[in-house]
């Protein structure tokens, strides 16, 4: 069986007992990676949880929360870590290549890391979200501009990792 990791944050409580995880969502208590299975059957719940192979998760962490001008945590492991918007809703999950020995996420070696994956944030605070990314890295991949798809405005950057992170705003420019 998979094990479902530890989640942290608002509603959600620690593992309690060998390999039973719970997750709280409103006033429904759920365990185990069935039972969150069950109620999504039940259409109460859908959620991606994009996770991606990291070197420092600590390091990641951080890196991710200045981005994203989230209030600074530490990860609930050293190898594993959530990403949460300030209604517990997970944005990104930071996963230590090689541990647990997920196939996809055994080494940076097996493929570029970000190859074929474009890490996509609809941001709120736009305008104060370009000093701090500017402050995380020398340059920005792409400058700030208007994306003529989605008339929206929007910058990019690399992570600590290599992964390709665009940035943008919530609302039209």
């Amino acid at each position: 069986m998979h094990r479902i990791p530890d989640v942290e944050g608002p509603g959600r409580t620690p593992k309690l007992g060998r390999g039973l995880y719970h997750l709280r969502l409103g006033k429904r208590l759920f365990s185990s990676r069935h039972s969150c299975r069950a109620v999504a059957e039940e259409g109460a719940m859908k959620r991606t949880w994009t996770i991606i192979g990291v070197a420092d998760v600590p390091q990641s962490f951080k890196w991710y929360q200045s981005l994203l001008g989230l209030p600074e945590t530490a990860p609930a492991h050293d190898d594993f870590g959530q990403i949460l918007d300030s209604d517990g809703t997970v944005l990104l999950c930071l996963h230590e290549w090689g541990a647990h020995e997920h196939p996809s996420l055994t080494s940076p070696s097996t493929a570029e890391p970000g190859n074929g994956l474009l890490l996509f944030f609809r941001i709120d605070d736009f305008d104060e979200a370009l000093p701090r990314a500017r402050a995380l890295v020398s340059a920005l991949e792409e400058e700030p501009h208007v994306n003529p798809s989605t008339g929206t405005a929007e910058f990019s950057l690399r992570d600590p990792d290599g992964y390709y992170v665009t940035l943008s705003a919530l609302d039209a420019a």
